[in-house]
């Protein structure tokens, strides 16, 4: 609390009687002379201190300590009032400000002697209701209502932008009987309701975090979860090695199972390593986008499964050396086939055609596709609504979205297969899915 005439901290008492005569011999800040006044005294003797630091002063013990300003010490009723009554209300006080009442010769200090070894009761108010509380309290302190002899050294009210604070310093932290009798006391004093939480922080964990009303003992009523989040508050670094370590671990478990879902897929070695490397950086969506990949492939193994009875007989898999598919194949068709390449829209042969037959692949010459399978949809590629039993094998495209198409028998790229679209062929029935197919990779027969 500031006094109306303060400057940098000291009380101007004033004289509300009579102007004094000029041979008035003078106040100290520390006694009143009311000689002809019997005085009422106290058990203890007390100190008024207050504190106004900068914002970025506030962290700093060395500017703390300069910015202590001792406004003035009573023993007695008549000479508390001699200072309270022309001391400002704390919500008349700026920002950071800080008044204290301690036992005379004890600075409001963590390290003083007399406070290292003990603590803090926190008591965290809404703006404006500071002022009565405080009231309250010193009264109740200086009239020793809390019956624990000399275990509280003071207390202390901090305004701050978004609450105030009131607080009662005790000497001995590890005294719990003594601890918990100040806090019900200061209930009582406060007239608070049972539930209204308090908080207590030891000066030596203020001291370690240099902070007062941060990291306090609230999560500590939790029990053993309680001190288990306390510690890791305090220690900070452990936690966020802890976090660190619990995402690292997830991922690379979740990069293992994109491994399994790549081996269930039959998706090649170097995409399923580009799979588990996406995964493993990304996480969970990653994750997700192969498990849709795994559910639409079991449907269609199951199909496939279903349809096996009537398979009939499919080349032998060709297994030919890069130069003898150069050989073997147009350059077109090798960078289609073979280099996963794309023709441009409306440029194909077959995008147009509609005769009756069977497509091929143009590398091993494996039947793909009947005609009756395809139909128009002026996309700019052959589109067809299915192939012909186990013929295309399926595999997640290198773009990680596309799901891509190949011929079963010598792993020739032909496009890639589209669900979900509403589409309908000729006939208007309903296209479940649509193979997207490049010209360059078919090669027609027929009347079949």
């Amino acid at each position: 609390m500031a006094t109306n005439t303060m400057d940098d901290g000291e009380v101007a008492l004033e004289n509300n009687d009579k102007t004094e005569e000029s041979t008035s011999p003078p106040k100290d800040e520390c006694k009143v002379a009311l000689s002809d006044i019997p005085f009422h005294l106290l058990e203890s003797r007390w100190t008024f201190w207050y504190t106004h630091r900068p914002t970025t002063l506030r962290n700093s013990s060395v500017n703390y300590d300069s910015c202590l300003k001792k406004l003035g010490s009573f023993g007695s009723i008549e000479e508390f009032w001699c200072y309270y009554d022309h001391m400002k209300f704390p919500s008349e006080l700026p920002l950071y400000s800080d008044v204290h009442l301690f036992k005379e010769n004890l600075k409001p200090m963590w390290e003083e002697e007399g406070n290292r070894l003990g603590g803090k009761w926190i008591l965290r108010l809404k703006k404006g209701l500071s002022t009565r509380l405080w009231e309250l309290l010193v009264l109740a302190i200086i009239g020793e209502q809390f019956n624990v002899g000399k275990e509280i050294c003071g207390i202390v009210c901090s305004i701050r932008p978004q609450e105030d604070l009131i607080s009662i310093w005790t000497k001995t932290a590890n005294n719990q009987i003594i601890t918990q009798r100040i806090k019900e006391t200061m209930k009582k004093v406060l007239n608070l309701p049972l539930e209204c939480p308090l908080e207590y922080k030891t000066h030596n964990d203020s001291l370690r975090d240099n902070c007062s009303y941060r990291n306090t003992d609230r999560v500590r009523y939790l029990g053993l979860f309680g001190d288990f989040c306390y510690y890791l508050i305090s220690n900070y670094r452990i936690l966020l090695c802890l976090i660190l370590w619990a995402t690292v671990t997830a991922h690379l478990f979740e990069a293992i199972a994109a491994r399994q879902i790549c081996l269930q897929l039959n998706i090649d070695q170097d995409s399923t390593y580009l799979w588990m490397i996406q995964t493993f950086i990304l996480g969970y969506p990653s994750l997700s986008i192969l498990q849709g990949y795994k559910r639409r492939g079991l449907c269609f193994t199951i199909n496939m499964s279903s349809s096996s009875n009537n398979q009939q007989d499919k080349p032998p898999a060709m297994n030919l050396s890069d130069a003898e598919w150069k050989k073997k194949l147009t350059n077109k068709q090798y960078r289609i086939l073979r280099k996963k390449d794309t023709e441009f829209p409306d440029t194909g042969e077959y995008n147009k055609h509609f005769e009756t037959g069977i497509y091929k692949c143009a590398g091993c010459g494996q039947e793909l596709y009947d005609s009756s399978s395809k139909f128009d949809l002026r996309c700019g590629w052959p589109a067809f609504s299915s192939s012909i039993d186990t013929s295309v094998r399926r595999q997640v495209d290198a773009d990680g979205y596309r799901e891509e198409i190949l011929c079963a028998t010598c792993n020739g790229h032909l496009g890639h297969v589209f669900a979900g679209e509403g589409l309908r062929d000729a006939s208007g029935k309903i296209v479940r899915e649509r193979h997207c197919v490049n010209s360059a990779s078919l090669q027609f027969q027929k009347g079949k």
